[in-house]
């Protein structure tokens, strides 16, 4: 009991976990268009310029057509763990390949206890966006169809239609998880049960 009285007190008087924010990209819709996620950024995200998500549990979808690149701006709390960058990333076709299928760049500002993310995204409206440009660090280049580029207090990734293979929807993952657990609820089942 008196365990149980400590461990409680601990987590009453411990602070409380800071809200990460989310952001993500997707591109791999077949109607060409790129659906994007936020959510969590206390002082707002704007997409082309137009608000798009501000706030605590507030989140915000929208789609928006590949014929321009889509420009970002958010700022989320972080206190103090990020640091000033720049970087381009660049989809490729396939591992086999040189052409660019889509571009992600962004910067990344801190300012205090908060920090600023500013960029674009720029897909292939038809065929691809011409081969790499020369002198592109190995670091830069994607072959996967997703690139992760969180930070600090955000999750952020976007997914590119660079892979033949489409990204699975929630419900995929979802069955997939649940299946899971079933099979090791039979294994976990099986290896308890007296043979």
């Amino acid at each position: 009991m008196k365990t149980l009285s400590i461990i409680l007190s601990a987590a009453l008087l411990a602070p409380l976990a800071a809200n990460a924010a989310f952001f993500s990209i997707d591109d791999t819709r077949p109607d060409e268009t790129i659906f994007i996620t936020a959510n969590d950024f206390e002082s707002g995200l704007s997409v082309n310029g137009l608000p798009f998500q501000v706030g605590l549990n507030s989140p915000s979808s929208g789609i928006f057509t590949e014929a321009s690149p889509i420009s970002f701006d958010g700022q989320w709390i972080t206190p103090g763990f990020v640091a000033n960058f720049n970087r381009t990333i660049y989809f490729v076709e396939g591992r086999q390949s040189t052409l660019v299928s889509d571009i992600l760049e962004y910067s990344v500002i801190a300012n205090g206890q908060s920090a600023r993310i500013v960029g674009r995204f720029t897909s292939d409206v038809t065929g691809d966006l011409g081969p790499l440009p020369a002198g592109i660090s190995p670091n830069d280049i994607s072959f996967d169809e997703h690139w992760d580029f969180s930070q600090p207090f955000l999750t952020a990734i976007a997914f590119s239609d660079s892979s033949v293979e489409p990204v699975p929807e929630a419900s995929t993952w979802m069955a997939g998880g649940v299946m899971a657990i079933l099979v090791g609820a039979r294994q976990l089942r099986r290896k308890l049960t007296p043979a």
